[in-house]
């Protein structure tokens, strides 16, 4: 017997337990797939018929449907028909694989327990990576640990809600956010109204409301929460490698103040957020703006947009970051470098066509625009009106590179009268320079802007939104020419303010504004502060009204220390003062004339005018208040028709009255003739007529009042007498 013959036997065997395993393995595969099927409320999980999610048991199954990495959600739609309370065992085993389906809120609440004990978990979330979609879910709560509805996302989350208060005692995960930790998909219209602030345990973090790390797309998210306490703030995301577009924040960010790590001193904050990932992807931020106030770290750096496109502000080799069609309208009080639009930009980075008008406060590098730019940024189109009398604070040039400025302009007269101006890169202009839609102005700035008369142009893209359209209102101060004009830190003149959109003003004791007039009542430090549907800002003003110098107004004429004036204009006159020097003071005059009309009217008797009947020929005069605030004093010269006054037969009609052309008459008799007297008794018009009608041609007369008298055939008597009116 061969050695194959030998192990025939033997290979048999083999082949049949390898058949007895494989038969094995997929019954334990069908048995597994068996006890994934999800049963919830109802549903069977198409587009049609979702798996229904109605209560916490629910919910709690669905969640086990994604552990280790099981793809059993794929394609499966779910849907929450019932506001749903999470209990503390939710997170006793933490999520460990993807949602892969589809999840639809229907904006019903999951409202998270108050504490938990399990802080060896981390992070807390619904999703721990989201590669399906999560539709309308919202998220309610007061709590004590880091909470976002899914830890990573490469899918789409849209229109979410958390209003979740967070006070993180202890949370050993260093990155905190309220939508997805990390987004390398699509965020779209979700929103945060919940508070974050760390304590003193875990400041060592980044903190973002949306998201911390973004390398995907991030559209038409608002943030409305205040974020406290943390090294590293965005109020959008913390960290970018993608792209922002249409976002808001509206909550303040206060980094903390002092703590240095690693012998950094340059981590940053910003308003939409803090900083790039530090790739090499080109990173786009448009048309977002910020509300909220920012306060980084006394060592780091805070900027209205982005605090800067480099986690080390001294590393110039970052992402490449273009910030376009932006705007800050919050204040950038604190950080070592502080910028409206952004604190430090590196190399590459492109800022085009941006707006800033909140308040930065002084600091070691502090802009309008931006606070230090290192080697070749590009700078552009952007305009600053913020009271910030410096657009780019601080240019750090390194080997062979050159600055890249151009078209920067900002508002001198609230910058206090004092700039820093290279031509062609940044430039002061007066306020009215800086407003309406005149060519010039399209010219400085380009087309990147939505321009309108009795404002500031605005950023293309946000000219509809409430806040834009608030701090795009100026204070027109006065100005005497290009070299002398009032200023935020010298108002001389009484001056106007914008009103256009329904924008209000108020102000302290020393101002009194009424409409759009803004009146001088005393000198001293003042503040007028714009609203437009529940927001406001606030522009500080040092008034000092110019002394010896008299305004008034008068009609027809004013008398000045004897002397009498009858013309507007400017006067001199020198006094003595109570020093005995001379005083000189000018009087600015405005005269408004009274008004003098005369009208004749040609009329029966009586005649009334206003209310008073006249009977005889003559001159009447009444007195009447002109528009200008002076008498209007009207004439009349009257003629009355003697012995002719109008009858009143119905049977007759005469038409049309006023006439310019063809006058009409019918009658219920025989009409022999007619005849038309002007007012001065005077017959200018005969024919006969032998008819119960007649049609006359009366464009030859001249423009009038005229009677037509109408005769009968019983002995030529008169059947009436009318007025009408040639036109």
């Amino acid at each position: 017997m061969s050695n194959i013959e030998r192990h025939i036997p033997l290979l048999l065997s083999y082949i049949t337990m390898k058949k007895i395993l494989l038969i094995f393995l997929l019954l334990l595969i069908t048995a597994y797939s068996h006890s994934q099927q999800f049963v919830g409320s109802g549903g069977s999980g198409t587009e049609d018929d979702p798996f229904l999610i109605e209560n916490y048991n629910d919910f709690f199954e669905f969640r086990s449907l994604f552990y280790n990495e099981t793809q059993y959600t794929r394609n499966k739609y779910f849907q929450q028909i019932a506001d749903i309370a999470i209990e503390r065992d939710f997170w006793n085993n933490q999520i460990q694989g993807s949602f892969y389906g589809y999840f639809n809120g229907k904006g019903h609440i999951l409202l998270l327990p108050d504490t938990l004990s399990n802080y060896d978990i981390g992070y807390y979330t619904f999703f721990s990576n989201t590669q399906g979609v999560i539709d309308s879910v919202r998220v309610f709560g007061n709590v004590n640990y880091c909470f976002g509805i899914t830890q990573s996302n490469i899918g789409e989350i849209r229109n979410c809600e958390t209003n979740v208060n967070v006070t993180i005692a202890i949370c050993p995960y260093s990155e905190h956010c309220f939508i997805a930790n990390n987004n390398s998909g699509l965020i779209a219209d979700c929103i945060n109204y919940g508070n974050l602030i760390a304590n003193e345990n875990e400041l060592n973090c980044y903190a973002g409301s949306i998201t911390v790390s973004n390398s995907g797309t991030i559209l038409r998210c608002k943030n409305y929460g205040n974020i406290t306490g943390f090294l590293s703030i965005g109020g959008i995301s913390t960290l970018t490698d993608g792209t922002i577009q249409h976002c808001v924040n509206y909550g303040d960010i206060t980094a903390i103040q002092d703590l240095v790590l690693d012998g950094l001193e340059g981590y940053p904050s910003g308003g939409i957020f803090a900083t790039t990932i530090g790739t090499e992807n080109p990173i786009l931020i448009e048309k977002c703006h910020n509300y909220g106030c920012v306060r980084a770290g006394k060592l780091y750096c805070g900027g209205g947009i982005m605090g800067s496109d480099s986690e080390n502000v001294e590393n110039t080799e970052s992402s490449p970051v273009l910030i376009r069609n932006c705007a800050n309208y919050g204040e950038i009080l604190s950080g070592k470098e502080r910028g409206g639009i952004c604190a430090v930009l590196n190399k590459c980075s492109n800022i085009s066509s941006c707006f800033n008008a909140g308040q930065v406060a002084s600091a070691t590098s502090s802009g309008g625009i931006v606070g230090t730019v290192y080697d070749t940024a590009h700078i552009s189109n952007c305009l600053d009106v913020s009271g910030m009398h410096i657009m780019i604070d601080h240019w750090e040039v390194t080997g062979d590179s050159i600055s890249n400025m151009s078209s920067n302009y900002y508002d001198r007269q609230m910058s206090g009268g004092s700039g820093e101006d290279v031509e062609g890169e940044t430039e002061g202009r007066l306020t009215s320079q800086l407003t309406g839609d005149a060519p010039e102005l399209r010219a400085m700035l380009g087309d990147g802007w939505s321009y309108a008369e009795g404002r500031y142009p605005i950023p293309l893209g946000l000219e509809n939104d409430s806040l834009a359209m608030l701090f795009a209102t100026p204070i027109y101060l006065r100005v005497i020419n290009d070299d002398n004009y009032d200023h935020t830190n010298l108002v001389r003149n009484n001056f106007t303010v914008g009103t256009e959109n329904g924008v209000s003003w108020s102000s302290g004791d020393r101002l009194s504004i009424d409409g759009e007039n803004a009146t001088i009542l005393a000198s001293g430090s003042e503040v007028a502060t714009a609203s437009l549907a529940g927001y406001s800002f606030s522009r500080s003003l040092r008034l000092d009204p110019i002394t010896g110098e008299l305004v008034a107004t008068d009609c027809d004429s004013y008398l000045w220390n004897g002397d009498e004036y009858t013309a507007s204009g400017d006067y001199i006159q020198v006094l003595t003062a109570s020093n005995g020097c001379d005083s000189i003071v000018t009087l600015h005059l405005t005269i408004n004339n009274s008004v003098h009309y005369n009208f004749t009217e040609t009329a029966t008797s009586p005649y009334t005018w206003n209310g008073t009947e006249y009977t005889e020929t003559g001159d009447y005069t009444q007195n009447f208040t002109a528009a200008n605030g002076c008498d209007s004093i009207v004439t009349l010269h009257l003629n009355i028709l003697s012995g002719i006054s109008d009858t009143d037969n119905s049977a007759i009609t005469i038409f049309p009255n006023p006439t310019n052309d063809i006058l009409n008459i019918t009658s219920s008799e025989t009409i022999s003739e007619i005849e038309i007297v002007n007012a001065l008794g005077q017959v200018v018009y005969r024919a006969e007529v032998n008819a119960d009608n007649a049609v006359f041609d009366v464009e030859g007369l001249n423009a009038g009042v005229y009677i037509v008298r109408i005769y009968g055939t019983d002995n030529n008597s008169i059947l009436e007498q009318r007025k009408f009116v040639k036109e």
